[in-house]
């Protein structure tokens, strides 16, 4: 894929029109630009400033629906489509912890998930687009150092010093030619600068939040699975609240509740792999289905033949989902086949959890989990390499075992994600030189 230029169209006074029209807001009674009118004098001077240059400063939720746009055209692929994949792996495992009533596993996994959904839009952008939209947060930001300059309010002061702090963090990313965390970093600063005006804030962020709530209900369709529908339930529930909040003009509330909509959207999103090239599709749902049936042969033998009621029935569910995503896959219903394959992965790391209580945090679970299969099916494949076994397969062992020794430095460095990546490919070839010598 060859990421699109960030476009825009500049109106009156510089305004800045992105892609997917939020300048419709007006029409929608949550118009970005609508004027505040805060109780103290120095919260006054802020916001009126903010709105002079409130065009220069996207949120991370408007840029994610911008770059769904850009991806139902282009198809991710690369970096985009490996850091949404693996968001929706983490989302998965997320929401199995979840239904396990493991509200520890679940923030972490559903914190790391949002991340890299975040991440993996923010890739749609090329270094071009990025580049506009950090200088268009430096002009922003300089305009407001001119005009608040004696502006002795201690939260804009803190407000502005931390846009500063992230814009310095976005420059220097972006000397290193690191143009991803320029942007994250460059939204930070933008993300700080709103909080002056709250009130036009929390409006963009229920526009926004309801923007990804409404896409990932088209995605999902009718007849999506449980965990999609429970999911898209409750993220309704929040963009409810979040206007309930505006119209009580409880501007933190709804900022706060139109974020947990927007997060929970984001997941639905990455989980149903949308935006994804055809070709990449195909290839990682093959990748997602032997992955699953190696992580699942691995747990059962760790829960032996009388395993606890509880790890059973994870394991017995992890099969029945794996069953299914072989289907899907025979019937090149890719994205069926990643999302079941996902879920047989996530409810076999559940099991495991219930079996091994030494490693505490899910992230290293999973990485220790790809090594540990990764080594057990090097070991059966060195088995079974001899003599006469074709060049070719003897080849893609050694690759795979390249690939293998890279992810055990990753997790000697406590580098889970690598981890999990590395040795992610590793036992996909190690599967198909195993099918081809059985």
């Amino acid at each position: 894929m060859s990421n699109r230029t960030h476009h825009r169209v500049r109106g009156p006074r510089g305004l800045v029109v992105t892609l997917m029209g939020f300048t419709a807001l007006a029409a929608a009674g949550c118009d970005d630009t609508t004027p505040t009118n805060p109780t103290a004098s120095g919260d006054i001077v802020a916001a009126q400033s903010v709105q002079d240059v409130w065009s220069l400063l996207p949120s991370t939720e408007q840029l994610e629906v911008e770059a769904l746009g850009i991806l139902a055209i282009d198809g991710a692929d690369g970096l985009a489509a490996a850091l949404l994949f693996d968001a929706g792996d983490l989302a998965s495992e997320a929401d199995a912890a979840d239904q396990d009533g493991d509200d520890t596993d679940q923030s972490r996994l559903e914190e790391a998930a949002d991340t890299l959904a975040t991440e993996g839009f923010f890739a749609a952008f090329d270094a071009a687009a990025a580049e506009a939209m950090i200088d268009d947060v430096e002009a922003a930001m300089a305009s407001l150092d001119r005009e608040l300059a004696t502006n002795s309010d201690s939260e804009v002061r803190e407000r502005l010093r931390e846009a500063a702090d992230a814009l310095g963090d976005a420059r220097a990313a972006r000397a290193r030619r690191d143009h991803a965390r320029a942007l994250r970093r460059a939204i930070r600063a933008s993300d700080a600068l709103r909080w002056l005006d709250p009130e036009a804030k929390a409006k963009a962020a229920v526009v926004a939040a309801s923007a990804l709530l409404e896409r990932a209900e088209e995605l999902a369709g009718d007849d999506a699975e449980a965990p999609i529908t429970r999911a898209l339930n409750v993220a309704g529930t929040f963009c409810t609240s979040a206007r309930v909040a505006l119209g009580a003009e409880q501007w933190r509330r709804a900022i706060a509740d139109a974020r947990v909509c927007a997060r929970i959207s984001r997941a639905v999103i990455v989980r149903l792999s949308v935006g994804i090239d055809p070709d990449v599709l195909a290839e990682r749902a093959m990748e997602a289905v032997a992955h699953a049936g190696a992580v699942l042969e691995r747990v059962s033998e760790q829960a032996g033949d009388s395993p606890a009621p509880r790890v059973a029935t994870l394991l017995e569910q992890a099969d029945g989902l794996l069953g299914r995503a072989r289907v899907a896959l025979d019937e090149e219903r890719y994205r069926a086949a990643i999302g079941l394959a996902a879920s047989s992965t996530a409810h076999s790391l559940r099991a495991l959890r219930l079996i091994r209580d030494d490693i505490p945090d899910p992230l290293e679970l999973r990485a220790t989990v790809a090594m540990e299969v990764g080594l057990a099916l090097s070991a059966r494949a060195q088995e079974q390499i001899g003599p006469d076994t074709a060049p070719e397969i003897v080849e893609a062992a050694g690759r795979a075992d390249g690939l293998l020794a890279e992810a055990q430095t990753a997790f000697e460095n406590g580098e889970w994600r690598e981890t999990v990546r590395l040795a992610r490919h590793a036992i996909v070839i190690y599967v198909r030189i195993l099918v081809a010598l059985a």
